[in-house]
């Protein structure tokens, strides 16, 4: 059966629609703002077109971190093709965050050789002396065969720090790019990096100087609570537009009723039968002339003709009308609360990952390298973002002064949004972790990015028992000998 609907039918069935889905006052356009803009972060690609104007308040204060340095990267030689150093290292890094401290990892490469250190703060005592003692401690225990070099002045690294005035951001969920059982994950570990980088100018061959800095800030059980009951609720208020079930109806019916009546004089008739049946039939004749006198005179007759016609049509449509887009940001914060929850298992940190290079070009390579090493199959929560900050001299403050990155804005703009939103410490809707240039990780993605490397460079060196000649030695000066 073909239905049609005529113009006040169509228009019935789009009023009942809109009654019968609220969600069809939020446009598509809504959920997708919110899917990317606020949950999915994409409000950093708007940050990213004019770095040189962003503006930040003063940072003035340094963060007093104690540093170790690796002398020997805990990986024997015969074995680096299979031994697993990311699980050992996630060990390490949970229990910092039991702990309480701020964690710093800083890859720098500097002369041609490269060099890792690893840093520790406690915020209640505003001290890193404990702390690094502990990282040292938990880093030897579970990474069995690494040496360290504790800096009793570290000097020298924030004077490297300093000097590297170009600066790049990095954002985003570092995830595998492929886990097999009993296989390990040579792809995604920062050996790239270690190999330093090199161009050729005016027929001379230039080494390049960079950093790669992490901060890595602990959540604490709270934060990740109230974050996870924000996520459920926005999650629920969201699920009400996923699907709804839209019907409309018509039914019209008629019915037409006509009716006649009167009377008739048959008295005189039946009299003067009954008085002929009394003349030729004299037997009958008494009760024929009771008979005529008994409906002698006017006797009224109802004559009724009535006929009805009735019509009656019904037409219903339902159908079930599903906003993918909405169900996308569904699964999206689904995924979020799945992060979460492994973040309270082994721990949630709120993480900033920042690039100084001696050039832009510098930056640019190790971010794009950086990129390469993150990105992996569920990156897609909240994509790998890269940005070159250029010579902003705020970024570079909180940078060398080991802070994380916060974002550029109004402040009283903030302040106005924090009040209307009745939030009393901060003003994202979210908590504390998503006001910062900066990504929340738990303990899994922040072992991937500062996923430690797996071959011997100049100023890294395997465990001691064996000899490894490096395949990218440092430019000798002309006067050295060679072989």
């Amino acid at each position: 059966m073909k239905l049609s609907y005529e113009n006040d039918k169509l228009q019935r069935f789009q009023e009942a629609h809109k009654l019968g889905n609220p969600g069809f006052e939020y446009s598509n356009t809504f959920f997708q703002e919110l899917l990317n803009d606020q949950v999915g972060r994409d409000f950093f690609n708007r940050l990213a077109a004019e770095p040189e104007q962003w503006s930040f308040p003063k940072c003035l204060s340094r963060v007093p971190y104690q540093w170790i340095q690796f002398l020997r990267l805990p990986v024997p030689p015969a074995q680096s093709e299979s031994y697993d150093v990311l699980n050992k290292w996630q060990s390490v890094l949970s229990a910092a965050h039991s702990s309480g401290n701020h964690v710093a990892f800083l890859l720098t490469r500097s002369a041609g050789k490269t060099s890792i250190y690893l840093g520790a703060y406690d915020p209640v005592t505003k001290s890193g002396r404990d702390a690094v003692t502990q990282l040292e401690q938990t880093t030897s225990i579970h990474m069995q065969g690494a040496s360290f070099a504790r800096l009793t002045n570290d000097k020298a690294i924030w004077s490297f720090v300093e000097s590297l005035n170009h600066t790049g951001i990095v954002t985003g969920l570092p995830s595998s790019r492929f886990q097999k059982e009993d296989t390990v994950n040579l792809l995604q570990t920062m050996d790239r990096l270690t190999y330093g980088i090199r161009d050729t100018q005016y027929g001379v061959e230039i080494e390049h100087d960079y950093a790669v800095l992490v901060l890595a800030e602990p959540a604490e059980d709270r934060e990740i609570v109230q974050l996870m009951n924000r996520f459920t609720e926005l999650r629920s208020d969201i699920h009400k537009y996923v699907a709804v079930n839209v019907s409309a109806g018509t039914n019209e019916s008629r019915f037409k009723s006509t009716s006649a009546g009167g009377s008739i004089d048959v008295g005189g008739i039946l009299g003067g039968l009954a008085s002929v049946a009394t003349v030729l039939n004299p037997p009958v004749g008494a009760a024929a002339t009771a008979a005529a006198k008994a409906i002698q005179g006017t006797v009224g007759m109802s004559l009724s003709t009535s006929w009805g016609k009735s019509f009656s049509t019904n037409t219903s449509f339902s159908h079930e009308e599903r906003n993918f887009t909405a169900a996308a940001c569904e699964e999206l914060l689904g995924n979020h609360m799945k992060r979460l929850q492994n973040g309270r298992s082994l721990g949630f940190w709120n993480t900033g990952v920042y690039v100084l290079g001696d050039a832009s070009e510098t930056v640019d390579t190790v971010l794009g390298m950086l990129r390469s090493i993150y990105a992996g199959k569920e990156s897609y929560i909240e994509p790998i973002r890269v940005f070159n900050a250029g010579t902003n001299a705020g970024v570079h403050s909180y940078l060398r002064n080991m802070h994380l990155l916060p974002l550029p804005g109004d402040t009283q703009m903030r302040k106005e949004m924090a009040d209307l939103l009745g939030i009393e410490k901060g003003w994202h809707v979210f908590g504390p972790l998503y006001e910062s240039f900066s990504t929340p990780m738990n303990t899994e993605e922040l072992s991937l990015a500062t996923s430690l490397p797996r071959r011997d460079v100049p100023g890294l060196r395997f465990v001691r028992n064996a000899v490894k000649f490096t395949a990218n030695p440092p430019q000798l000066a002309p006067s050295a000998r060679k072989i």
